[in-house]
């Protein structure tokens, strides 16, 4: 293809004149909205200094985009003191926070072998129509729990603050970072900027503003818990009520359940539930609430007619309902105005009633317990009372830690076999730093043994083709669950499944889950059907027995899979060497994963074979987790299967 040399030359200075425009970087000062400020975490009347770190290619410039608004057209970075720091990521167009999502992945150690695999990212930063939102990496790659940022939405600007030491070179911040705006109805990527390494302010010898999202502690409020303390509190006559839903209600839901107390449910950011005291109501009184306190440190404050009273910090995480009340009481009368703030951009949390209180309940200090330990073969169970990391500690000295803090708990003791005996004991650290530990114990892996079969009885089973292939059907493979009561079966061998005739069925079954005597709870059944809808009689007992059916060899080669990237290269695995995971003489199924090829894909395919059938149920997953890019192109994915030709060949 011939260019005209005048057209290239023009094209050439408009180019150079637009280059020029951006080659000095939209850096800006300026006071942030007072809003804006306040939710950031910035100092009020400080002006902030932004330095770009991403802008659109100049190359795009005229260029048209389906979604302006959500079309990001450059990046900056400001340091608001200490640690924290402020994404600024600008749009072509105003940015509506409604059904919209922004993403921040972010490699905060400039090290793409750490983080999340694939990505090297420690952060995903979420601004999900104008909620915030965090998931968080070990260095190994492990999800962990991390505190969330701070996001605001202003003109053609979403904003995200987060407190976070980014790695520090020559005097300035080094980090990788990949930008995602999305939709989410329907969910699509509209724009990305792909990983890049950027470069900004330095962490900085300035203090950054103490929120009141940072405390650790409450401030002039008290509590205490247990049902049925608080429900003696609202009980007593001197004590008055006010019910949640008589409140008004801001960035709060109320919420209606047969199963729990009616609340007032917060999502995340912030939001106010305000109360006026009824009519009869007056005197001194020490304003208390009732709260649920599940996951996430939340941060309420008690307002009383305008002015600040306390803060009241619940991070304890225990599942259970505390009240929460003012130290000091305050003199209060009808009609006066009482509100609770939640401060900060913590998880979503539940509020039920509040309650004024004539005499100040008795502060009662958290419960550190270990519940339901229960060992089973070579595994641990237990519950804590409190959202925490526990060590089992064996005595041969072994200790095995878990890496994430939770109040449900499960530790597989490595290297134990069956008929292994040690003794252990189960330790963690309480909120004040104390070590809380159970007695020592002892776990011996007592091999399983099917118990007898105490009952009998039988179950019809109904099998319901669709009338426009039930003429068609021979030998159809049939798979169900069973379940049976607790003590009732013990082993597969006394089962068996009879026709309407009364012939016995070639059956193959397998227990999928057992009650804690060891009976069987769910029974997997596999057989063949015929035809048009049918009862069949499961029949169980300590005399009823069946004969296995017969295992067959099957093939064990199944292609290859194939994909095809963007650029037209085949990247290829084969489909062998899959693992048995279950199954007999009328159903097996297969197990393989692996990548495909040099792709940044793999894939977990699981097939089901039946014997004697020329048919296969074939289970495949197919993800990606090493590309730059949230979304990644390719032209196909096919299954080749060996043996077939044509059309056939192909999935």
């Amino acid at each position: 293809m011939k260019h005209h040399p005048t057209r290239i030359r023009a094209n050439a200075r408009l180019l150079v004149m637009f280059l020029l425009t951006l080659a000095i970087p939209p850096a800006s000062t300026g006071a942030l909205p007072a809003e804006v400020t306040a939710t950031l975490g910035c100092e009020p009347g400080v002006a902030e200094n932004f330095v770009t770190i991403w802008q659109r290619p100049a190359a795009q410039a005229g260029k048209k985009f389906a979604d302006p608004s959500r079309t990001i057209r450059c990046v900056a970075l400001a340091n608001a003191g200490g640690n924290r720091f402020i994404w600024r990521v600008d749009f072509l167009a105003p940015y509506p926070a409604e059904n919209s999502s922004l993403l921040l992945y972010l490699d905060a150690d400039d090290n793409a072998a750490t983080g999340r695999a694939g990505h090297g990212c420690e952060f995903m930063l979420h601004c999900s129509e104008g909620a915030p939102g965090v998931s968080a990496y070990t260095s190994e790659g492990k999800t962990c729990v991390a505190p969330g940022p701070r996001v605001a939405v202003s003109g053609g600007s979403a904003f995200i603050s987060y407190d976070v030491d980014l790695a520090q070179r020559d005097g300035a911040s080094r980090f990788r970072l990949s930008v995602l705006s999305e939709t989410g109805q329907p969910h699509r990527g509209v724009d990305g900027t792909g990983y890049f390494e950027a470069k900004g302010p330095p962490i900085s010898d300035r203090p950054k503003l103490r929120l009141d999202s940072d405390l650790t502690a409450s401030v002039g409020v008290e509590q205490t818990w247990g049902l049925e303390r608080i429900t003696a509190l609202v009980d007593d006559p001197k004590n008055v009520p006010i019910w949640i839903r008589d409140c008004k209600l801001d960035g709060f839901r109320f919420d209606h359940s047969e199963y729990r107390a009616d609340c007032a449910l917060r999502g995340p950011g912030t939001g106010t539930i305000t109360a006026t005291v009824p009519a009869g109501a007056s005197g001194r009184f020490h304003v208390g609430f009732i709260f649920y306190d599940s996951a996430g440190n939340e941060r309420i404050a008690v307002h009383v007619n305008g002015k600040r009273r306390g803060i009241a910090v619940a991070d304890l995480d225990d599942n259970n309902q505390h009240l929460f009340f003012l130290t000091e009481p305050v003199e209060l009368k009808s009609g006066d105005n009482i509100q609770l703030r939640a401060l900060g951009v913590g998880t979503s949390f539940r509020t039920e009633d509040l309650l004024l209180l004539r005499d100040k309940p008795k502060a009662r200090p958290p419960l550190y317990e270990f519940r339901e330990v229960a060992a089973t073969e070579n595994r641990l169970t237990w519950i804590t009372t409190w959202a925490t990391q526990c060590t089992v500690e064996c005595d041969d000295g072994q200790k095995i830690m878990e890496t994430l803090a939770t109040q449900n708990h499960r530790v597989v003791l490595p290297g134990m076999k069956p008929g292994d005996s040690t003794r252990y004991r189960i330790t963690a650290l309480a909120r004040d730093g104390r070590e809380v530990a159970t007695a020592w114990r002892k776990l011996t892996w007592k091999p399983f043994a099917e118990p007898r079969t105490k009952q009998g009885g039988s179950v019809t089973l109904r099998v319901e083709p669709p009338s426009d292939v039930a003429d068609k059907l021979r030998d159809w493979p049939v798979t169900s669950g069973v379940p049976f009561p607790k003590g009732a079966l013990g082993s597969t061998r006394n089962i068996r499944l009879l026709d309407v005739k009364g012939a016995a069925v070639p059956l193959q079954a397998a227990v999928t889950g057992r009650w804690a005597d060891g009976s069987a709870k769910w029974v997997l059944l596999d057989f063949r059907h015929s035809g048009s809808a049918a009862d069949y009689t499961l029949e169980f007992g300590p005399k009823v027995s069946r004969e296995e059916p017969k295992r067959e060899a099957l093939t064990s080669d199944f292609g290859e899979l194939v994909l095809t990237d963007a650029d037209g290269k085949e990247h290829k695995a084969a489909v062998a060497g899959l693992a048995l995971e279950d199954g007999g003489g009328l159903r097996r199924g297969l197990r393989a994963a692996g990548k495909i090829g040099e792709s940044a894909f793999a894939y977990d395919a699981r097939v089901h074979l039946y014997p004697g059938l020329p048919l296969a149920r074939v289970l495949l997953t197919v993800g990606h987790a090493e590309s730059a890019n949230e979304f990644t192109t390719i032209r196909s994915l096919a299954w080749r299967f060996p043996n077939a030709r044509g059309p056939a060949r192909f999935v």
